[in-house]
């Protein structure tokens, strides 16, 4: 039985510009999460140093040592989301927290109404928590000048025929109306045979889509998706796709994404 006030934290496996990163813990943090989890992607990454310290930040720097540990036959896995996964449910057997939420450097939790509230409702149903998400957008080709700048837009999910219209030449590129994704994150109970996936969580130790875990809608809080710090950080993160072995993001990255890759 969870306690009157769950308490719930934060996983994140991070190789971005150390603004990004801390931006996120201090969200988080100021916000309600009890911890936050940061797996350092990149050996000698200097968010290592800034969160180094604090009480409520777990830092784990992803290098040649810990992957011989942790990755499949020793190896660091050439897939990012591969690394994510690991790391996330890492996080998850040793966090003492009720609940924990997987998410990337560039995206934030917005609670309407205390998340601690619904989660407390829903710990006997025994499911995950799905944070819907909304992804920011650019009013104009102004000069960014915070990360938080812009306005955000809903998925246009079961809005074929506006899709079309609307977005016209733009279709390829998006993703239910999103440049990212619309399927949001999740939220799990560290209790039970949970498995953390990118967007989803997996039950009874297999994967597949009969093994995803039962899930409710939060109606209490929102993912913001900023996708990239930046418009230029945008653009960089996508031809990092296209610097891969040509095969490999056809299984991991999204058709409209390959299309992003494509036309940078």
């Amino acid at each position: 039985m969870q306690a009157q006030n769950p308490s719930w934290g934060v996983v994140l496996t991070v190789d971005e510009p150390e603004q990004l990163v801390l931006a996120n813990v201090a969200w988080h943090l100021s916000t309600g999460a009890r911890h936050v989890h940061v797996y350092l992607d990149r050996p000698g990454d200097p968010a290592a140093g800034a969160l180094a310290g604090h009480d409520r930040v777990r830092v784990t720097e992803c290098d040649t040592e810990w992957w011989q540990a942790q990755g499949p036959k020793g190896l660091r896995p050439v897939s990012q989301m591969r690394r994510q996964a690991i790391n996330a449910n890492h996080a998850r057997d040793r966090a003492d927290t009720d609940w924990l939420l997987h998410l990337d450097a560039d995206e934030f939790l917005w609670q309407h109404r205390p998340l601690v509230n619904e989660l407390r409702h829903l710990a006997p149903f025994d499911c995950e928590v799905n944070v819907p998400v909304v992804e920011r957008f650019y009013r104009d080709a102004a000069p960014v000048r915070s990360l938080f700048q812009g306005g955000f837009r809903r998925s246009t999910r079961g809005l074929t025929d506006f899709d079309a219209a609307y977005f016209g030449p733009l279709l390829p590129y998006l993703n239910k109306g999103l440049p990212g994704h619309s399927q949001g994150k999740s939220i799990v109970p560290t209790e039970g045979d949970y498995e953390l996936g990118i967007h989803w969580s997996f039950r009874g130790g297999k994967r597949g889509p009969e093994h995803r875990a039962r899930q409710f809608r939060s109606q209490s809080a929102t993912l913001l998706h900023f996708d990239g710090l930046t418009p230029l950080h945008f653009v960089v993160k996508v031809v990092r796709y296209g610097l891969h072995e040509p095969r490999w993001p056809e299984k991991i990255v999204s058709e409209h994404r390959r299309a992003q890759v494509s036309a940078l």
